[in-house]
């Protein structure tokens, strides 16, 4: 979407021992940038001068170039697949193909892009991908992260072995014994982006905010909810350190509206004293997931003082 404007994009020059990866979400735009792991891996992955991460969709058809630079998907070392759903697999596999990469693993070579998947989908059943993935990510993203982050462009035909053995990292070429899920338990040391990017002509799916995720897994466990299961345990981040992400996060990007990333944000222990935050600091809030016998005449209150109206 060359028409779109956009704030907080990264923009770095290439250089020949520079690791290029590709953030892909197979979703269209207004989607994609509501996805909260596109833009961590973006931020996190961009803080590294040896990186250029850049960002992918699926707009109109499946060939898929970079955002940033129009750069090929077969162009990349590294693709990163975020798989929520599992029709995501499908157009995985059309992605795969019209960028002119078989989709089997095992036939695709040196000089093609490391295909590493993850998500909700593939953390709940790796399986059906296991044969079209060189990499598939178990749980939570931050470990895998932090280690890409050590490969340097030099060692990228080694990327598979060093990936070997650790938790949360299924490679199905070397491994079909149980793999142990990657769980971040403390959300207060976790990385989280501060400079998201914002359109700033094109509205997201949940509206033009700063994203935050005040909370990851749910104690609930709906029968019907995955993700409420593959995401246990249930973690939240502090009063403290939301304020500070808050406070930095709608400055750095230049919104009046935070989006409180939560399955269910009242299992929070300080849910209230958080709402009453952003009333207090004059912004606006959108809560996405609400369970009904969490509210209470005072939630209802802050949350329509918070301007959200379903």
């Amino acid at each position: 979407m060359s028409s779109v404007k956009e704030i907080n994009v990264v923009v770095k020059r290439p250089r020949p021992n520079t690791l290029r990866i590709l953030i892909l979400i197979p979703t269209p735009y207004r989607a994609a940038m509501s996805s909260l792991f596109l833009h961590m891996a973006y931020s996190y992955l961009n803080n590294y001068e040896h990186i250029y991460a850049e960002r992918a969709w699926i707009e109109g058809n499946y060939y898929i170039v970079s955002a940033e630079t129009s750069t090929p998907l077969r162009k990349f070392d590294v693709v990163l697949f975020s798989l929520s759903y599992e029709l995501d697999y499908v157009s995985f596999v059309k992605i795969l193909i019209e960028s002119g990469l078989n989709p089997f693993s095992k036939s695709r070579g040196l000089s093609d892009p490391l295909i590493v998947v993850g998500g909700l989908a593939p953390t709940s059943n790796p399986e059906p991908i296991a044969e079209l993935a060189d990499v598939i990510v178990i749980g939570d993203a931050e470990n895998f992260l932090q280690k890409i982050v050590e490969i340097g462009k030099e060692e990228k035909k080694h990327i598979i072995d060093y990936l070997d053995g650790i938790e949360g990292i299924y490679i199905p070429k070397f491994q079909k014994e149980r793999i142990k899920k990657s769980t971040t338990l403390d959300l207060n040391t976790a990385f989280h982006p501060v400079a998201e990017i914002i359109p700033k002509n094109v509205e997201p799916i949940f509206g033009r905010g700063y994203l935050i995720e005040a909370t990851r897994g749910c104690p609930h466990l709906c029968s019907f909810c995955l993700e409420g299961h593959v995401n246990l345990p249930f973690r939240w981040r502090s009063l403290k350190i939301l304020r500070k992400l808050i406070r930095k996060g709608v400055k750095v990007c230049e919104v009046n509206k935070v989006i409180l990333y939560s399955l269910s944000l009242f299992d929070h222990p300080q849910a209230n004293d958080i709402l009453q935050y952003l009333v207090n600091e004059g912004l606006e809030a959108s809560i996405p997931s609400i369970r009904p016998s969490t509210l209470t005449d005072e939630r209802i209150e802050l949350i329509a003082r918070l301007g959200q109206r379903t």
